[in-house]
């Protein structure tokens, strides 16, 4: 066997950690049950984008009695 030099690649695997540049957090403006979600977790959102949507049912009635107590005040 004839031993001659080689370039051979070389590879590195090093373990890291990464994290977001910024972090924001999420709060509801009203109280709700959430019946769908219309994004995926860790993918980037635009400003105005639909995030959760809201069992619509509670707030119709409430929205209801206000209106309604505003007939009986007239």
């Amino acid at each position: 066997m004839t031993v001659e030099p080689k370039t051979i690649p070389v590879s590195y695997e090093y373990v890291g950690q990464t994290t977001g540049s910024k972090e924001v957090e999420v709060r509801a403006r009203v109280t709700g049950i959430l019946e769908q979600k219309y994004f995926q977790e860790g993918a980037a959102v635009k400003q105005g984008q639909r995030l959760f949507g809201i069992d619509p049912k509670p707030l119709e009635a409430q929205a209801a009695a206000a209106e309604a107590e505003v007939v009986r005040a007239r």
